[in-house]
């Protein structure tokens, strides 16, 4: 398990386990998962600040302070995770229905509780809820 502030990479899990234990999320709305070989990123407001710009306007995202994305790639997950801050709410609808192997959560402003957009599926990411 590799692991930066804000990504996580699983390889192979430990012996006798079926994958790596996570949880991210809120306080109010923890998620947990098992991770083997996936990785998992999150971007957002809380810590640095407003400081994803959405391309369209040049200002400061304001639809999400915080998302999620699950990948096969690091990087990717990554990518996922800021990209999902500036998406509005029928470009993410569009996005989880286009590419369906992408868990992704995103926590509205003004909200506490996260917004499934897709659970994850198949064995490398699975739910441990």
């Amino acid at each position: 398990l590799q692991a930066s502030l804000s990504t996580l990479l699983a390889g192979e899990p430990p012996p006798g386990s079926t994958g790596w234990h996570i949880a991210f999320g809120p306080a109010t709305d923890r998620r947990r998962l098992q991770l083997q070989q996936a990785a998992i990123s999150g971007s957002g407001t809380p810590v640095k600040g407003p400081h994803i710009v959405d391309p369209r306007s040049g200002r400061a995202a304001t639809h999400h302070q915080m998302a999620w994305a699950g990948a096969m790639e690091a990087a990717a997950a990554d990518a996922l995770s800021t990209a999902l801050i500036v998406m509005q709410p029928t470009q993410l609808q569009r996005f989880t229905e286009d590419h369906r192997q992408y868990p992704a959560w995103v926590l509205p402003v003004g909200n506490s509780r996260l917004r499934v957009l897709r659970e994850p599926e198949g064995e490398r990411f699975r739910s441990a809820r």
